[in-house]
């Protein structure tokens, strides 16, 4: 199961990262970004899935190291879970401001606010899943010697 948990943490991070780091910038470039926008929109739900299993898995993780030791994995997995369930609301919230038979952002909506609270929660999620790995990898390795 600590296998399981920490392979849902690495696949939702290394997925994010490439994603966000390769996908959206040579998909913007070919598609142009509205397009992109609509790619990204259902990648989003399939990753914030993943993300919701990785916070479960953190907090598996988190329950089996040793008390006085779990301090800060809890915080960090807290804000996973924190950024994790803000961007359910957001993504359904920008999702609204799509005109998908169009393949644009409807007018008078503010979708490029809406999208850069969005990527703030993202980086917090991303910062505190490497945050997170980094800890428990440090962790188990000093167990061992």
């Amino acid at each position: 199961m600590t296998l399981l948990a920490r392979a849902t943490l690495i696949v939702w991070l290394v997925s994010f990262t490439f994603y966000a780091g390769v996908v959206i910038p040579f998909g913007t470039a070919v598609n142009g970004a509205a397009q992109q926008g609509l790619v990204t929109e259902r990648v989003t739900g399939v990753l914030n899935w993943i993300g919701l299993f990785a916070t479960a898995g953190a907090a598996y993780l988190t329950i089996r190291v040793e008390a006085r030791r779990r301090r800060w994995l809890w915080l960090l997995c807290l804000a996973m879970f924190i950024a994790q369930v803000a961007l359910l609301p957001l993504r359904a919230n920008l999702s609204g401001m799509l005109d998908h038979d169009l393949g644009v952002v409807r007018e008078g909506t503010n979708f490029y606010r809406w999208h850069q609270a969005y990527l703030w929660v993202s980086t917090v999620q991303w910062l505190s899943t490497i945050g997170f790995l980094t800890l428990t990898s440090w962790r188990s390795a000093d167990a061992r010697l």
